[in-house]
């Protein structure tokens, strides 16, 4: 009796151990897939850029490229760790194949023609649409008429609105999360400035948008300049043909990018562009995760 209650004892100890192992595997094998992403740090005619990247699907190098672009102070990994990983873990829900790309340059950078830079201003522009994106997709083995789309935040946005107007062609989806579309220019007045801020009280940051105010007096060194990139200017540009929209922002937002946002997606619409807009409860960026990854995965699903 006695070595029959031993015998059943070991094996009690041999089944939790089993079990342990095998949830400590799985843990493991989930840990690995969390963090399946890889980065690579290179540069473009001499301006230096990350980019980290992720196979969703057996043929994602075949079908379909998302890009997301970080907002102010975020890296390229933003996109499988930061704030926006719930989309990652979305696609992967959905099984939607694609290739999901961070890319930056640094935690603050913008795509225009003349980007203060320590040797001099270059077109940052041009140099990401035309050398940086062929490399990269490149590097990853994409096909030559693989679909792109943006996935954007903040400061992003801003990027996003550069790319889909100035290279329209590249595009399929693009997704304007609190876009960076202030209704003021570098060049307005402190009184203007002012009464934006007294538009959305009480939820502004005065502290954030001058911020922000003295950025774009650093990054445009004229009006003109400037106008070339205003994203409410931009809005023209666009037309039936352009990469479908999903304009999303939060009806609070600190920065006060809640108006010009508005007013970019009624410009579009009124261009005939296809655009859907969110208007969420909240602050600056506020997302709805399960809406952007329907959104852009809908391209992997999509027939040529």
């Amino acid at each position: 009796m006695a070595q029959s209650n031993t015998l059943n004892v070991v094996r009690a100890i041999s089944k939790k151990q089993r079990t342990t192992a095998f949830v400590f595997a799985l843990s493991l094998f989930w840990g690995l897939i969390a963090n399946a992403y890889s980065c690579k740090e290179t540069s473009a005619q001499s301006l230096p850029f990350e980019y980290c990247y992720e196979s969703l699907g057996e043929n994602a190098h075949q079908s379909h490229v998302i890009y997301y672009l970080h907002g102010m102070g975020s890296d390229a990994r933003a996109a499988f760790t930061g704030s926006a990983k719930p989309l990652r873990d979305e696609l992967l829900q959905r099984k939607d194949q694609a290739m999901l790309v961070g890319v930056s340059l640094g935690p603050r950078w913008f795509l225009i023609e003349k980007h203060p830079t320590p040797t001099g201003r270059v077109n940052t522009l041009q140099i990401f649409a035309e050398i940086l994106l062929p490399n990269i997709e490149r590097e990853m083995g994409l096909a030559s008429d693989v679909k792109r789309s943006i996935v954007s935040e903040s400061m992003g946005g801003f990027n996003a609105i550069q790319l889909l107007t100035y290279y329209p062609k590249l595009w399929q989806r693009v997704s304007l999360n609190c876009p960076a579309i202030f209704n003021l220019t570098p060049f307005s007045t402190q009184q203007e400035v002012n009464a934006y801020i007294d538009r959305h009280k009480p939820y502004s940051n005065a502290e954030k948008i001058w911020e922000y105010y003295h950025l774009a007096r650093y990054l445009f060194e004229s009006l003109p300049e400037w106008q070339r990139h205003d994203p409410l200017l931009l809005a023209s540009r666009l037309s039936p043909l352009s990469a479908k929209l999903l304009v999303s922002v939060g009806d609070q937002d600190d920065l006060g990018v809640n108006e010009g946002t508005l007013q970019f997606y009624f410009l579009a619409q009124s261009t005939g562009t296809r655009a859907m807009l969110q208007l969420l409860s909240g602050g600056h960026c506020v997302f709805d995760w399960q809406s952007i990854a329907e959104f852009v995965g809908a391209e992997s699903r999509a027939r040529p």
